[in-house]
């Protein structure tokens, strides 16, 4: 393990290359807040950009990691590296199953109610839909992400480490109790309702100590509000289900009353998920598109305004579930706070500006149409929560699936992008790997879409608020589980090239040999063309052959290849670039089998 000793560390090394050199350099990058921060196999992460993601001095950064490394050279060996999965990988994995149940659960309820097959069950099965949804797919994935970053953003170990388990166990389990309790006689299902909520109810405390405790130790950042206000909202949310799954059972209903539920689902949605997601944009998303720098300044203003908006809109539906006539100008005025926080909030962020070139710009891509498209539909999420709430407040009560479309936009086209975008651009570092299949993310975002556009849509566009559009909006379900489903296969593939990588790590075997079990080299056009060069044997020969002919020259390749995409080259010289694309990977491909051979 002594390493190149030629091998010299600057601003733009990537932390692969370091850590494909020097495997326990990973010591250093842990004590800055980033324990697992990818591996040999991961993304380009340009030590400059890495440092700057993660508050640290990019030169402090380089110096001790020379000071590594010499250590490394002169003692033959560096201390053990712990080796494992993320723990994210279990929650992760079972928000992905607790979609795939729920989405079509959602299509075949649509299509029941088409037919006019409304009843007690039906209700139930609808909240169990969304149960999975906001607390299965969304909670889960939020849950997992959170104890994997929020660490690393403080640079300090999770609180309470002791209960991640038990709370991704009773989690998960709540969502399954609440699915189950549906094909209970109604008598059972009463029960296990309430003990389902409650249930959720202590998963959420569990997870909201862990973060809170860990948020609070650290250092205070701007973020640091809105993290904890989704985990004050994702107390009060749970609190407000098992408020009404006890007024069901008191009613002997296997189902939450109708506003009580509404309250609930507007503190979990708005609350826990869309504060949540905003902390955690204000956090990465600047640089993750290379953004211009956030507006400070009004966040404070913002965040108070959403949470009076939140206490509003909440008040209110507690104060109609208690038949309490103040409830209507509340939600009005709540829906117009919360639009003009949260709205605002989106920009502040500038996230619809355009990623600025630089030397510290993200050159990864894939991700940056995930987070725009998703706050396009924040912004019109909130501009509907908002309309519908004055609506209400003027005697104008709006449709089931009226009043439900403001919150799939920001839970399928929001909040679901969100997540997409996010892991597509994390996890390939959290895991040390590439990621599977580029093509089909970009048939998750194509198809996510399409969801959001079929479900949202058509209730709005009715004349009759959408009770005549069921069989419409059943067609969301389709695209939404594909989307899902392309997701689950990118996400498995990276956790199984991780999982290979360690056991051959484990059985001993030099790095060189573990780079090449865990993933054969896919080249795309967001690569740079230093990238393809290095990755590929071969390359630089088929690329002047097609017509880079500057690369030829050492100075010139030098200076070019890392600053250039190569779809940006194949715009500048007129080449095909579906046709080098197929090129390289068969190129790729043969290299891979030659050298394992």
């Amino acid at each position: 393990m002594g390493g190149d000793d030629r091998f010299r560390i600057e601003r733009r090394t990537s932390v692969r290359e370091v850590l494909r050199r020097y495997p326990t350099a990973a010591q250093v990058f842990e004590r800055h807040g980033i324990m697992g921060c990818g591996g040999p196999d991961g993304p380009e992460e340009p030590l400059v950009f890495f440092a700057l993601v993660h508050k640290v001095d990019p030169e402090r950064l380089i110096a001790e990691l020379q000071e590594h490394i010499a250590s490394v050279r002169v003692a033959g060996s560096g201390a053990p590296v712990e080796r494992r999965l993320p723990f994210a990988v279990l929650p992760l994995g079972l928000a992905v199953a607790a979609a795939l149940g729920g989405i079509p659960l959602g299509a075949v309820l649509a299509l029941m109610a088409a037919d006019g097959r409304l009843d007690a069950r039906w209700t139930a099965a609808v909240q169990a839909h969304g149960q999975a949804q906001l607390m299965g797919w969304l909670g889960l994935f939020i849950v997992g992400m959170a104890l994997h970053i929020v660490p690393r953003f403080k640079a300090i170990p999770l609180a309470l480490q002791g209960l991640r388990l038990p709370a991704v166990a009773a989690w998960a389990g709540a969502i399954a109790l609440r699915a189950g309790a549906v094909a209970l006689p109604q008598a059972s299902a009463v029960a296990v309702l309430l003990v389902a909520a409650c249930l959720q109810t202590v998963a959420a405390l569990l997870f909201v100590a862990m973060a809170s405790l860990t948020l609070m130790r650290g250092r205070r950042e701007g973020y640091d509000g809105f993290l904890l206000s989704g985990l004050v909202w994702l107390a009060a949310g749970t609190g407000l289900q098992s408020a009404g799954a006890a007024w069901a059972r008191a009613d002997g209903a296997p189902y939450v009353p109708a506003h009580w539920d509404a309250a609930a689902l507007d503190a979990l949605t708005y609350g826990f998920v869309l504060m949540f997601a905003l902390g955690v944009s204000l956090r990465v998303v600047p640089f993750f598109l290379s953004l211009p720098p956030t507006r400070q300044r009004p966040l404070p203003f913002l965040l108070g305004a959403a949470d009076l908006g939140l206490l509003l809109l909440t008040t209110g539906g507690v104060a109609r579930a208690l038949e309490v006539a103040v409830w209507t100008p509340l939600a009005a005025v709540g829906g117009a706070a919360l639009a003009v926080g949260a709205g605002g909030t989106a920009l502040a962020l500038r996230v619809f500006s355009p990623s600025q070139s630089s030397h510290v710009a993200d050159e990864q891509a894939l991700h940056r149409k995930f987070v725009r498209a998703a706050y396009g539909w924040l912004l019109l999420a909130l501009g509907v929560q908002a309309w519908l709430s004055v609506r209400a407040s003027l005697g104008q009560e709006p449709g089931w699936l009226e009043a439900g479309a403001a919150r799939h936009m920001l839970l399928l086209g929001f909040a679901t992008q969100m997540v997409f975008g996010i892991a597509y651009r994390a996890l390939p570092v959290f895991l040390g790997v590439r990621l599977a299949s580029p093509r089909l993310a970009d048939a998750t975002f194509v198809l996510v879409n399409v969801a959001a556009i079929t479900r949202a849509m058509p209730p709005l566009v009715s004349a009759d608020g959408g009770g005549g559009m069921w069989s419409h909006v059943a067609g969301a379900g389709l695209p939404a589980t594909a989307a899902v489903l392309l997701f689950g296969y990118n996400l498995q593939a990276m956790v199984v090239a991780a999982w290979r990588r360690l056991r051959k790590w484990e059985e001993g075997l030099p790095l060189r040999e573990v780079r090449e079990v865990s993933e054969p080299t896919a080249v795309t056009a967001d690569m740079t063309v230093a990238q393809v060069i290095e990755r590929v044997p071969g390359a630089l020969e088929l690329l002047i052959e097609r017509g880079f002919t500057p690369l030829s020259d050492p100075n010139l390749r030098a200076a070019l290849a890392p600053t250039i995409t190569l779809k940006g080259a194949c715009e500048l010289r007129g080449v095909d670039l579906d046709a080098l694309l197929r090129d390289l990977n068969e190129l790729a491909r043969r290299g891979q089998r030659g050298e394992t051979s």
